[in-house]
């Protein structure tokens, strides 16, 4: 029989477990049935058992693996439990839930845990995992893709015919693209990948043809051009458009207004280069703190070009320039009187902003 002092006051807590320093219960003696006192009684060692994780288990390397015990004390409490992975220390934890994580790292892994009692009395359990290593996915390769044109020379309204040769060495190809001076003309999701196209104007096509896998990786083929020629002249038609211009088909677009023949910007003798001038629309002079600044206050002979802003998209989703009507509208009704612009330069505008030239006004 147990002889216990009460520390504090407790809730039903079983002497015999809780009895260690700092518990609820002090153990003051034991004596036997007739009053005699018996020999201290001998301290008998916890148990250990584990939950988690099970004997056997697979994981992968980097894996949190809970680890996780129930342990207890017959005669006394548990002081502490101490978690080790191959003989390693990794966590001690003292009170529970006796629980921990740990990263798996690669191989076959011995876990054990140790309870420890109030008196210092021990007992071991034992856990084996096994850990693979990660598995990485390889990398997409990209697909590949060759173009070839059945003539690089043809006549306006003559049919060129495009066929490319697409593959991809980890996986499947989902579809091949085929363009037109970079914009869209076809597309064939099946083999072969093929496609006739049309001209409808002179000057030179750059085509290529664009390869998609099946995880969205896509590759270029290299660039073919094709020759259209004009039927009057049997030769390529000198329409000034600039190298890699893109010319909407069936739109007839006055490039040598502003183009030489050699697709060059015509900018006059004396300037070899852009200078661009930009004039706003609310220099008009009517609010002081901006100041005025007209047409006829431009360096005309430092400028090749002119950008104007005086127009808005309305609600309509159209160009709009207000009230046509009102005489102080700054885009259509605003005077100034002792202001000249020069005849030549006073050609209608239709356009959001129009460029003016040495040389003509678009």
């Amino acid at each position: 029989m147990w002889f216990t002092r009460q520390n504090w006051w407790t809730q039903g807590n079983d002497p015999v477990q809780h009895s260690a320093p700092y518990m609820e219960w002090t153990k003051v003696d034991v004596c036997s049935g007739d009053g005699g006192t018996d020999p201290e009684l001998p301290n008998e060692a916890p148990t250990v058992a584990f939950t988690a994780p099970a004997a056997g288990s697979e994981f992968t390397v980097g894996d949190v693996v809970s680890l996780s015990v129930n342990a207890a004390d017959s005669d006394g409490a548990i002081a502490k439990v101490e978690f080790a992975v191959n003989g390693t220390t990794i966590a001690t934890v003292n009170r529970a839930p006796f629980q921990t994580v740990w990263t798996a790292t690669e191989g076959n892994q011995t876990i054990t845990a140790t309870a420890f009692d109030n008196e210092g009395a021990t007992a071991v359990a034992t856990t084996s995992v096994t850990v693979k290593p990660e598995v990485v996915e390889p990398e997409n390769q990209l697909p590949t893709v060759e173009l070839a044109v059945s003539s690089t020379s043809i006549k306006v309204g003559e049919s060129v015919t495009l066929d490319a040769t697409a593959a991809d060495a980890d996986g499947s190809i989902a579809k091949v693209d085929f363009y037109a001076n970079g914009a869209l003309i076809g597309t064939r999701a099946t083999a072969p990948y093929s496609l006739a196209w049309t001209s409808t104007a002179a000057g030179n096509v750059t085509f290529h043809a664009r390869a998609t896998d099946n995880e969205n990786a896509t590759r270029d083929s290299l660039k073919k051009v094709v020759k259209v020629q004009g039927d009057d002249t049997g030769g390529i038609v000198e329409n000034c458009r600039p190298e890699g211009l893109y010319q909407t088909e069936g739109v007839n677009v006055p490039y040598c207004s502003v183009y030489d023949k050699e697709g060059r910007e015509m900018l006059g003798d004396d300037h070899q280069r852009r200078v661009i001038g930009y004039f706003t629309s609310w220099r008009t002079g009517d609010n002081p703190a901006t100041g005025k600044f007209l047409a006829n206050d431009i360096p005309w002979d430092k400028l090749t070009h002119i950008n104007y802003a005086f127009v808005s998209i309305g609600e309509d989703g159209r160009v709009n320039i207000g009230d046509v009507n009102d005489p102080n509208n700054v885009a259509v009704g605003k005077t100034w009187p002792g202001v000249d612009v020069d005849p030549d330069l006073a050609l209608p505008v239709t356009s959001v902003r129009w460029r003016l030239t040495r040389n003509a006004m678009t």
